[in-house]
């Protein structure tokens, strides 16, 4: 027997495509929601920042919901393993926002701990505070980011 080729269908403007985030979309199985030994070992539906278990049994269960929408074609985002925190072996050079209308500013980023990482900006940068966000870019490519735990007074950076 010969497998017929299979031909994808184009998408049109027909049709709803519905942006699918597997971990926040729904709980299929609750067997497979705590990995002991892995980084994010608990899933944490109340906190916006921990996994919410999400799976694809959570999908498969919910396709009919997904029909009665309306749904023609699922775009699911990457699915990845959270199991390993990036590392920055040297110095990394970016630039650095610390609100969303700020243009940003040229930064040196530094690996501190497999946690944390220290940025020292090439100026100083007002009313940076702990609970904001700080983004890494290198040109118009978001390279990192994370929560700033804490802020210190910078006169100029010493690398």
């Amino acid at each position: 027997m010969v497998a017929k080729k299979h031909k994808p269908v184009p998408i049109s403007q027909s049709d709803f495509v519905y942006l699918l985030i597997p971990d926040r979309f729904a709980n299929g199985n609750e067997a497979n929601d705590n990995f002991s030994g892995m980084i994010d070992a608990k899933a944490d539906r109340s906190s916006p920042f921990l996994r919410h278990s999400g799976d694809f049994e959570g999908i498969i269960q919910n396709l009919p919901y997904l029909q009665e929408l309306g749904v023609t074609t699922l775009w699911n985002t990457p699915v990845i393993e959270n199991d390993e925190l990036p590392h920055i072996e040297a110095l990394l050079e970016t630039t650095t926002k610390v609100r969303y209308k700020h243009d940003g500013s040229p930064a040196t980023i530094i690996q501190e701990a497999d946690d944390r990482i220290k940025v020292l900006f090439h100026e100083p940068v007002s009313a940076i505070a702990p609970g904001q966000a700080a983004v890494f870019y290198e040109g118009n490519d978001v390279v990192g980011g994370g929560w700033i735990s804490k802020s210190f007074r910078q006169e100029h950076a010493e690398i």
